[in-house]
């Protein structure tokens, strides 16, 4: 699969390609500090980039990087990647300018701040199109081959590391943007728990009710609570499916029996109508929906370590933590949504409706429409 040219190293990508810039060039030369902070040498006529384990040729690669001049020819002998005798840079005499056949160009790296080099051979004028004389090159040669290689050679590299960090800035934006969906979608999970955990209790409730008034057991398909999850429906419509189900189920039965046995197709569900119902709620009451569920799982939360249920507790239970005062505004502020709420959903909140005294006091008031605050 292609991908970026630019995520390889810039020095990488530079040797990579000159043979397609330049034609005959012969040999050539790169050494860098990858992204992994990794030191590479790069031939021109390799396809990967190598490095060595061994700490002696690390140690010569690095040392060349701190003493190689910018902008410098140097023979061959003085490569450190190369097998020649050992010489050294003060060794260089104006006679021997012919094997000076390497120009030396060195970048500061952004990754270990030292010196990334490209060692080109030049043999001759001819290689830039300056002349078609092969003969080798001379100081003036050298100084225009130089310069014009030089601003090549930042051009390629800028550009490759402005691409790198162009894409760097997009993929945390994109890391960024990751994080918040799934805080979304965990937050969602929560919503969905509870909601769930609602449904069993209230199903229970239905099925004791029942049971009471028909002197039966009753059984459940134990797929039916998933569909009444699934298709979103309401306290009402969930109670009305039920008892229509009861019926059909007692009316269509064999023979009588001690039990009166619930299935998946007892029961009918308006999807359009609740799916419609659920979307137009969720868009619109999101947020009360949101901080009504926390309050509920605090309450209940307070409720198993044995403490009383109200604004002081229901708040140290929350997380994080609030006082009693911003519950009991948020639940002035939104009173006429949360009533419409609890008529939509009767038993979402089934602790909070039987044991926190502000959220009783904002179902039964009669008058708190008056000065509620829509959301």
């Amino acid at each position: 699969m292609s991908q970026y040219s630019f995520l390889n190293h810039p020095v990488y990508n530079f040797i990579q390609n000159l043979n397609n810039s330049i034609k005959g060039i012969e040999n050539a030369y790169g050494i860098y500090c990858d992204y992994n902070k990794r030191i590479r040498l790069i031939d021109i006529d390799l396809n990967e980039p190598i490095s060595s384990n061994k700490p002696k040729n690390i140690s010569s690669i690095q040392k060349f990087r701190k003493q190689a001049i910018h902008l410098s020819w140097i023979s061959t002998d003085l490569l450190p990647f190369i097998e020649k005798q050992n010489l050294s840079l003060s060794q260089l005499e104006i006679e021997n300018e012919i094997e000076n056949s390497f120009l030396i160009l060195k970048f500061t790296s952004p990754i270990d701040h030292a010196q990334d080099v490209i060692a080109v051979q030049i043999n001759g004028v001819h290689c830039f199109g300056l002349s078609k004389n092969s003969s080798p090159v001379n100081s003036s040669d050298k100084a225009l081959i130089g310069n014009l290689f030089n601003i090549m050679v930042e051009t390629s590299i800028k550009k490759d590391y402005n691409n790198y960090s162009t894409l760097q800035l997009i993929n945390n934006s994109y890391e960024s943007q990751l994080q918040k969906i799934n805080s979304l979608e965990k937050k969602n999970k929560s919503i969905s728990e509870n909601a769930s955990k609602t449904i069993h209790i209230f199903i229970e409730s239905l099925k004791r009710k029942w049971e009471n008034k028909l002197k039966l057991s009753i059984e459940l398909e134990m797929d039916i609570v998933k569909d009444i999850i699934s298709f979103n429906q309401n306290i009402n419509n969930i109670e009305t499916a039920f008892e229509n189900a009861v019926y059909i189920s007692l009316n269509t039965r064999v023979k009588n029996s001690d039990t009166v046995y619930l299935k998946r197709f007892h029961f009918h569900w308006d999807k359009n109508e609740s799916s419609s119902i659920q979307e137009k709620v969720y868009s619109k009451h999101a947020n009360i929906l949101e901080f009504l569920d926390r309050y509920e799982k605090a309450a209940e939360n307070a409720l198993q370590k044995g403490w009383k249920i109200n604004g002081n507790t229901v708040g140290r239970s929350c997380n994080p933590t609030v006082s009693a005062a911003s519950i009991t505004f948020n639940l002035k502020k939104y009173a006429k949504n949360v009533r419409e709420l609890t008529n939509e959903y009767e038993n979402r909140w089934p602790i909070l409706m039987h044991y926190f005294k502000p959220f009783q006091n904002i179902i039964n008031s009669a008058n708190a429409h008056h000065d509620a605050i829509s959301a």
